[in-house]
């Protein structure tokens, strides 16, 4: 993973900070919602 950070462009690199952070809550609520179900597995 360090390797491809390391090659990829300036703007790709930007492109993947606006894409978590643009989707950051949707992430969470979708953890959130992974950690219940394990927990009542």
């Amino acid at each position: 993973m360090e390797r491809l950070n390391r090659k990829a462009s300036d703007f790709e690199k930007g492109l993947s900070r606006s894409f978590l952070v643009e989707h950051k809550g949707t992430l969470d609520e979708l953890l959130a919602g992974l950690e219940e179900k394990l927990k009542s597995v």
